[in-house]
């Protein structure tokens, strides 16, 4: 099994090395692993040219990984910005619904306001010229509306209520993903700072 391995190991080594012939068949040459061959080779291009292999394989190994990890730190803060975008979007929602919720209520509570009075007269006025029957048909209608009044106030303050639990939720959320952001790019500008 372990011959098996090393075999394998082998090849992907060989893989590698194809890999960087081929790129100096292209033309292409990683300046700083060439410098970096050059000074161990000192002066000689030859020599230079053998010790530039591992220096790029080195590069390859090394640098690459590191590089990936630099896109995606980017890539995930492209995210965290479209996602804090879409947030603030929702949350503007949140805040017009709010409003609207507020003006329902505002708007519930005169016309009731109004129905009650309404009916409150309505009764007075029976029971002043002497309609009791009517009077108090008007008194136990005016306690329907007002029974009505009171739930369809508390149903929408609920409304209400719901909203700006969303909206404390969504806010909170916003703070985390910022925090979450904050300290990918840290992250990020910590492992730029060592390599």
């Amino acid at each position: 099994m372990n011959l098996f391995k090393s075999t394998e190991r082998k090849l992907h080594e060989d893989k590698e090395i194809e890999l960087v012939v081929a790129e100096m068949n292209a033309g292409y040459v990683d300046d700083v692993a060439y410098a970096k061959a050059f000074k161990k080779a000192k002066g000689n291009a030859d020599y230079a040219k053998s010790i530039y292999i591992d220096e790029r394989l080195y590069r390859i190994k090394e640098i690459f990984p590191l590089q990936q990890q630099k896109e995606q730190l980017a890539r995930q803060k492209a995210n965290f910005t479209e996602q804090e975008r879409l947030l603030a979007l929702e949350l503007e929602k949140l805040h017009k619904k709010q409003k609207n919720a507020q003006a329902d209520i505002k708007e519930f509570n005169r016309w009731s306001l109004l129905s009650f009075l309404f009916f409150a007269g309505l009764t007075v006025s029976l029971f002043l010229i002497g309609e009791t029957q009517l009077a108090i048909f008007g008194l136990l209608a005016t306690c329907v509306c007002v029974l009505v009044f009171v739930v369809w106030d508390m149903v929408l303050q609920n409304r209400v209520q719901s909203i700006d639990d969303e909206i404390q939720r969504k806010q909170n959320t916003k703070k985390s993903s910022s925090s979450l952001l904050l300290f990918l790019v840290l992250a990020g500008t910590v492992i730029w700072l060592i390599y």
